[in-house]
Order: structure tokens, then sequence, then C-alpha cells
């Protein structure tokens, strides 16, 4: 107590200035030896935040020197066009968000590495709605033009104690060669009749409408910038984007959201040695998120 220190012998009063000095100095010495791991995790923080900005080598200074001035050039040209490249020779690595077939990969040459894991968001530019669900066949209705507004019975049905807005929905799709293209239409494909004998599956399709992006960019710039919008990206982009991320009904009928959790449940599904196109999407535990995805490297096998 701050009377008894004023009562005490100068000596003791000494120390215990020593001791405050001391203990002040300890933490100095802490912050300076913490500061630069701070640095390094704002910098990637930063980094993260700037991942999708067009200007994102001024923006970031930090990161990735993607303009070949450091020795890399970096192409965001989509799965297919990175594979399309490769096969060319004209890049030494690309990477997909899909496996390839043994035969496209001997076709290829190619050498494919299976390398992390992602989750495409099913995103909307609906704001002030939260809690969105979707399942396959409603989706599919969506982007083959049988459901056109938000206010559609499907989708209440979908969504009890939801309001969604009477307003028009504007379908946005890749219109390039897209792993998030490739994973959807796997999804929709499993459990629309309808997409499966229509669209089908691939990485690039031909749409019956809708308006069309290229690339993450476009895709992200689209839906931001037209209010009732739908559309696919990668997860991360569609939180950072600020979009509403829809729940997906999975095989086991429940609706859940991309995480890591949902994610590794999707991956358990996989036979790994002999791997099925569309076993993330249809796999069965009841916490898996369909739209899971395998990134995958590939670099030439002849080389």
């Amino acid at each position: 107590r701050w009377k008894d220190v004023e009562a005490a012998p100068e000596q003791v009063i000494r120390q215990s200035k020593d001791l405050v000095a001391a203990h002040l100095q300890w933490h100095l010495e802490r912050q300076l030896r913490t500061l630069p791991l701070i640095e390094r995790a704002a910098g990637d923080w930063r980094n993260t935040r700037n991942a999708d900005n067009p200007a994102r080598v001024k923006a970031t200074g930090s990161d990735w020197v993607v303009d070949g001035s450091a020795g890399l050039d970096y192409q965001p040209v989509g799965s297919m066009g990175g594979l399309n490249l490769l096969r060319e020779g004209r890049v030494d690595f690309a990477l997909a968000d899909y496996g390839l077939t043994p035969e496209a990969v001997a076709e290829g040459p190619f050498r494919q590495l299976p390398l992390a894991a992602g989750a495409v968001a099913v995103a909307a530019n609906l704001n002030g709605v939260t809690g969105l669900t979707l399942d396959a066949p409603t989706l599919a209705a969506i982007y083959q033009g049988r459901i056109t507004r938000w206010s559609d019975a499907a989708l209440a049905a979908l969504n009890p104690g939801v309001t969604l807005p009477d307003t028009p929905i504007v379908a946005v799709h890749r219109g390039d060669g897209s792993g998030s293209t490739n994973a959807l239409s796997l999804w929709l494909a499993a459990f629309s009749p309808d997409w499966a004998g229509g669209p089908g599956v691939g990485p690039q399709l031909t749409w019956t409408g809708g308006q069309a992006a290229d690339g993450s960019r476009g895709m992200i710039a689209a839906l931001t910038a037209t209010p009732g919008a739908i559309g696919y990206v990668e997860a991360g982009q569609a939180r950072r984007a600020g979009l509403t991320i829809a729940a997906l009904r999975n095989a086991a009928g429940r609706a859940v959201l991309p995480g890591a959790p949902s994610l590794r449940a999707a991956l358990s599904a996989v036979d790994w040695a002999a791997p099925a196109p569309d076993a993330m999407a249809r796999a069965p535990a009841p916490e898996a998120y369909p739209l899971t995805t395998a990134i995958h490297a590939f670099v030439r096998a002849d080389r």
C-alpha cells in the first residue's frame, strides 16, 4: 500500500524502485524480442487483405513479387488456363483446384501432387441477409434460369424465418476454365438430374444465361457490384468481400458452412489411391462441406 511505502525506510524505497525498474526493463526487452514477430504477422495480415487487389504488387510491397522482376512471373489464369500453359511448356508449374485422371496425367505428361485443401463458397450480394441455405437442385434451377427471384417459394422453403428480398437473381458464372466451376458442377450433377443431363461437369461449361466473369477477381467484382447477384468463389475471398455465404446441403441432408472441420470431414471420404472426382461432393459424413476441393500442383513429367 502507498502509505506503507511512504513510511518505509529509504533502503526499502530504493529496493522497490529497483524492482519496478527491473520489471519495466524485462517488459521492454520482451516487447523488443516479439516486435519482429508482430511486424511479420502484420505484414502477412496486410498481404492477405490485399490479395484480391488488382494493384497487388504496389499494395502489399512485402509479399510475392509477381511481375517477373524477381524471377517469378505469376499468371492468374485459372486452373484450366494454368494446365494449358504447362502443357505448352510456357510455365514451370501450375496449380489447379482439382486432380486429373490417370489418362489426363499421362497425356500431359504431368506429375501431380495433392498439395492443400480449400473450399468454394456459394456467395450472394444480399445486404442484411444472414443464415442463407441452399441445396443442389435449387442452385441448379437458379443457374438454369428456372428460379429468377429471391422470393421464390423454393428458396423460402429452404430458409424458414429468413426474410429474402423480392429482387431479381443475377447468376454469375466463370467465363474462363476454372477449378471452382469444376467443383460446383460436380456437386450439382451429383444431386440434380437436370444439371447432370444439361450443363454437366467440367472446368468450363456451356451456360444457358446469367453473367460471365473471368477469374476470381472478376467474380468478386461482379458480385460486389450487383445487388441480388449470386456466384461461387474461394471462401476466404468471399468473406473478405463481405458477401453472404450460403450453407450447403450435403449428402447427409445437413446444411454446412465452409470451415476447417467441414473440409476435413469431406476429405475423409476420398480414397487417395484412386480418388473419385465427386468423392467430396458426395461425402456421407454429416459435417462434410460438399464444395471442398483438393488443390493439386503439376509439373511436366518430361523435364
